[in-house]
């Protein structure tokens, strides 16, 4: 079976594609494959179904799920009660080339975050560092928001459902309606 290909794209300023998800009701991503790397945390909401190569995953809040380069994955979500009044995901996507450029190696690299159950005491602190970071990362995008106007946001017709957003520092996000 033939799977998508997908191709992200990030500025100079910010080479990780930053996607903020508002809620999870009747979400479907179709299984798609790309190069990058992506990490995928759960902040309010929860996941039905996230499947990476066949392997099927729930999420509740806090849950980090990681995506390596090249694996089929997709996303199934039906929560009756997402409001969208809190974000309810965030996804970062690092693109091969960049990671290539800070680790000439990173081919050889296997990520496995997907088990917090089977990690080591090392391995819970590390995760739980990684969701204290993320988090961190979502107060400061909530308190950007707060200081920005409608103005600052520009609709993409070509991608409905998609909004851009530019900031002073010309760091580019993408808030997935």
């Amino acid at each position: 079976m033939a799977f998508t290909h997908q191709l992200v794209y990030t500025t100079q300023k910010l080479p990780v594609l930053f996607i903020v998800h508002p809620a999870l009701k009747n979400v479907m991503v179709r299984p798609h494959w790309h190069e990058d790397v992506e990490l995928n945390f759960t902040l309010s909401d929860t996941i039905d179904d996230f499947t990476i190569e066949n392997q099927h995953f729930q999420t509740a809040p806090g849950r980090i799920l990681l995506v390596n380069s090249e694996q089929v994955h997709s996303v199934r979500s039906t929560q009756p009660n997402a409001d969208g009044q809190e974000p309810a995901a965030l996804t970062l996507v690092f693109p091969l080339k960049f990671l290539r450029d800070c680790y000439p190696s990173i081919e050889q690299i296997w990520f496995d975050v997907n088990h917090p159950d089977q990690f080591s005491l090392p391995q819970r602190a590390a995760y739980q560092r990684l969701q204290s970071l993320l988090r961190q990362i979502m107060i400061q995008f909530n308190h950007e928001q707060n200081e920005l106007t409608m103005a600052n946001y520009k609709f993409n017709p070509n991608k409905p459902g998609i909004f851009q957003w530019q900031s002073v520092d010309d760091v580019f996000l993408m808030v997935v309606d």
